[in-house]
């Protein structure tokens, strides 16, 4: 048993260091925040420190920046790079957030359209349908339907907050706010939003 069991772990210790990460063609020069591929495709988005953003459709082999519509945000500390974000509807549609301001991607005109500002954004997601987008702010949840203006659904101060959105009314969003936290629940439109459960990082 204990000869197969080495032979086994030889194996796998063989296999992990045949794997190896590679480098790849850029973007030269500057630090990425946040990537993200895409389904069909395998597009690679990149968002970088200087605030632009590099689309490579060849795995990497060259990039292309498409940095047109795009606002500058100035971000004082580096947790607020963890509030970018690459999202893709079901039908392809990109969508990209950067803590104050949210967009959608022309594909066809190649540019970067502005959807919301003024938010501090923790999290947003498309419903499976693209009814609706969802945005959870700092302070507020936030929900437009067909591209039209966002209303408020509920105020809430979070130190995060992220979401998860199935459809037929079965969608979550989880809070935390450093020493609890909490799961909400609710419909495609935005109604019966409610705490489902509550769990502590005290608890015993």
């Amino acid at each position: 048993f204990f000869i197969y069991l080495l032979l086994a772990l030889e194996s796998i210790s063989q296999f992990c260091y045949a794997q190896s990460w590679q480098p790849m063609n850029g973007p030269i020069g500057t630090e990425i925040i946040s990537s993200f591929i895409t389904k069909e495709k395998g597009e690679i988005f990149v968002f970088t420190a200087t605030q632009k953003i590099f689309i490579s459709s060849d795995k990497g082999a060259t990039w292309t920046e498409y940095s047109n519509g795009l606002q500058k945000v100035f971000i004082l500390h580096k947790w607020t790079t963890y509030q970018v974000k690459f999202k893709e509807s079901q039908s392809g549609d990109i969508y990209f957030s950067n803590s104050t301001h949210l967009y959608k991607f022309n594909n066809i005109n190649k540019i970067w359209e502005l959807k919301l500002k003024g938010e501090i954004i923790e999290d947003f997601e498309i419903s499976p349908d693209e009814t609706y987008i969802y945005i959870v702010a700092s302070d507020k949840m936030l929900i437009s339907k067909n591209n039209g203006p966002y209303f408020k659904v509920s105020s809430w101060w979070p130190e995060s907050a992220e979401l998860l959105c199935i459809g037929n009314n079965n969608n979550f969003i989880k809070t935390n706010d450093g020493w609890t936290s909490e799961l909400w629940k609710f419909n495609d439109d935005g109604t019966q939003l409610k705490k489902i459960s509550t769990s502590s990082c005290c608890q015993k």
